[in-house]
């Protein structure tokens, strides 16, 4: 043990022959911190090699559909968007649309959509045409005794384009309350969208500035948006719609499923289209799964939906139309 302590302060190597040889030397000692700092580097750089050699594992996460083992999904590499196509939308101040929502089969509520207004976006007398859509839902009495659903979104679609120019969303639905606002700018050099939502712990408002590389929808306008589509002549099975939403902006991809004949209230035998969206975000209502749409196919409106929210399946089905593209189709 002594021995021990009184080789402190000096280094020993052994050379190949196997003696041992000291160095006590300042000399020897910076040797020494040099060959000990260069084969750090070696180890560095054949990290930094296996890094870039070594493809990234698969992203994971959960969805926000069909989870119900709580397993992580694995989510594809979104593909790239065609330039977004401007659709010049065809809307009625005045339009209203009402649906019925039934829950596991019993009435559970009502929901509108309507076109309330033309104006200029953000009340600025020079800036571009905005059609103001908004969409509401309401629980009825019966269930908001055990979840309580009132919901209100807001979207200005560009008059010309289709494409959303400000979207703002409420959501309370059972103990939960969501809200987001997004303002897009579509100036060359800074196109962007200002993303701003409360925080929950205390309710003071963050913001987040979200890069675009185009215009693109909200989850309302993009509603909007599809009726703009010539669904009948659609002959791929998917098509894709950039929508911001849970500050980003997703590529997502609308799956074909299926085509039908549906009787809706007064309207007999409607051809539809049935569409399956994979939105990763939450959209404009809670949901535990998958959501199946179906659009008439000659204009594009909504004639029934079903999905799985927190209490049960729900199904969403037209109730009344007016001054809307289904008028003039009596």
């Amino acid at each position: 043990m002594g021995r021990y302590f009184r080789s402190i302060g000096r280094l020993s190597l052994i050379d190949g022959a196997g003696d041992v040889h000291s160095m006590t030397g300042g000399r020897n000692r910076w040797r020494v911190t040099l060959l000990g700092w260069s084969c750090l580097g070696l180890v560095l750089a054949s990290s930094v090699l296996r890094a870039e050699t070594v493809p990234d594992e698969p992203i994971k996460a959960k969805a926000p559909g069909d989870n119900k083992d709580n397993k992580q999904n694995r989510i594809e590499r979104q593909p790239l968007m065609k330039e977004f196509e401007q659709k010049a939308p065809s809307l009625k101040v005045g339009e209203r649309l009402d649906y019925d929502i039934r829950v596991s089969g019993v009435p559970a509520g009502k929901a509108f959509m309507e076109v309330r207004k033309k104006e200029p976006n953000g009340n600025d007398e020079k800036g571009p045409e905005v059609f103001v859509v908004a969409l509401e839902t309401r629980s009825n009495r019966a269930v908001s005794l055990m979840y309580d659903v009132d919901d209100i979104a807001k979207s200005s679609i560009d008059v010309k384009g289709g494409f959303s120019r400000r979207y703002y969303i409420v959501k309370k639905e059972g103990n939960a309350k969501i809200q987001e606002r997004i303002a897009f700018s579509y100036d060359i050099g800074s196109m962007e969208a200002a993303y701003d939502w409360p925080r929950p712990t205390d309710g003071q408002w963050r913001s987040k500035q979200i890069p675009l590389i185009d215009k693109c929808l909200d989850p309302l306008s993009a509603v909007y948006y599809v009726r703009g589509i010539d669904l009948k002549g659609l002959k791929e099975d998917s098509f894709l719609l950039p929508i911001c939403a849970d500050k980003r902006v997703w590529n997502t991809k609308i799956k074909i499923v299926g085509r039908s004949l549906e009787t809706v209230g007064d309207l007999k035998d409607r051809e539809c289209l049935i569409i399956e969206p994979e939105a990763e975000f939450k959209g404009l209502f809670e949901r535990k799964g998958k959501m199946r749409i179906w659009l008439d196919s000659a204009t594009g409106i909504v004639l029934k939906l079903t999905a799985e929210i927190p209490f049960g399946p729900a199904e969403v089905v037209l109730s009344g139309f007016k001054d809307s593209p289904l008028n003039d189709e009596k």
